[in-house]
């Protein structure tokens, strides 16, 4: 029981924001603990906190104060209740901070240079820098081509990456090693991708029609991709990656 005690404390603390002496106090209540130097005696809370304490847990609609003592009030309903007030809080905060998110995004094109450079590359190391790499090429192109030969292992981060190119002209080079399933065919349908099934695949690469190219490197620890802003590089992948999707049109299947 001890063990069930601990656990339940652990959860209205880290899940419902109670701080210690508050979720011990709510399971002494709930076990039956009627006074505060009962709850006192059952927890080893100070006798002197205990009634600040209780009075928190009936501002929250927790407990109740009965001519009997304390009693719990319905735990279903009063976690939910707590539960919905948080949800409003994090939504609340949420857009907050998606407006100041677009406040500073509009400060930051006043920071960046004028003009870019017509060639830039770099080495991005970890799952996080090659996501936001990938969301970027994504959404400055219009025809983005990808080739997939091992990070398939990592698909369900790279499909929250690609899940709003929908509009965009969107190419898949399938390794045979590579397994699709109906998952990933509705996925594929939702972008409306071409899929193509070739040998010719040593890397994983993201190519667009803007100059840039996404290349990771056949590496089994973590992800490490690099990225070339170089119109004549990333022209010439581009182009021999559509000239092995028109080779492949006996294989194609067109999931769009």
């Amino acid at each position: 029981m001890k063990r069930e005690v601990e656990e339940a404390v652990d959860i209205l603390h880290t899940v419902f924001g109670l701080n210690t002496y508050q979720a011990k106090a709510y399971v002494a209540v709930l076990s039956g603990c009627r006074s505060a130097k009962d709850v006192s005696s059952k927890t080893g809370i100070p006798l002197t906190r205990v009634y600040d304490t209780l009075k928190r847990l009936s501002e929250l609609g927790l407990v109740v104060k009965t001519a009997k003592g304390f009693k719990p009030l319905e735990s279903r309903y009063a976690l939910t209740n707590l539960l919905e007030k948080q949800r409003s809080k994090i939504e609340m905060e949420f857009r907050e901070k998606s407006r100041k998110l677009e406040k500073f995004l509009r400060m930051a094109e006043l920071f960046s240079e004028a003009e870019e450079a017509e060639t830039d590359t770099a080495v991005l190391k970890g799952l996080e820098p090659v996501l936001v790499k990938t969301m970027e090429v994504c959404s400055r192109g219009s025809t983005l081509v990808f080739a997939v030969r091992k990070a398939v292992r990592l698909k369900q981060e790279f499909k929250k990456a690609l899940q709003n190119i929908s509009s965009k002209n969107v190419m898949f080079l399938v390794h045979p090693s590579v397994t699709i399933d109906d998952q990933d065919r509705e996925f594929l349908s939702m972008l409306g991708a071409k899929v193509v099934e070739t040998q010719a695949l040593l890397l994983d690469m993201l190519v667009s029609d803007v100059g840039e190219a996404l290349i990771g490197l056949p590496l089994d620890e973590e992800p490490v991709a690099v990225w070339v802003k170089h119109k004549g590089f990333a022209g010439s992948l581009l182009e021999a990656l559509t000239e092995m999707l028109k080779s492949q049109d006996g294989g194609e299947t067109d999931d769009g």
